[in-house]
């Protein structure tokens, strides 16, 4: 299930930024996973 949600979050990031490359996605992505919110879940 982690990694479905990785795919969903990773959907998200290209569909509000359509025109970054895939490195900046990934990067964006791991921002994501490092410095989520407290009372995001997962």
């Amino acid at each position: 299930m982690y990694l479905e949600g990785l795919a969903m979050k990773r959907a998200q990031i290209r569909r509000e930024c359509p025109d970054i490359s895939d490195e900046s996605v990934e990067q964006l992505l791991q921002d994501w996973i490092t410095h989520r919110p407290m009372d995001a879940p997962g």
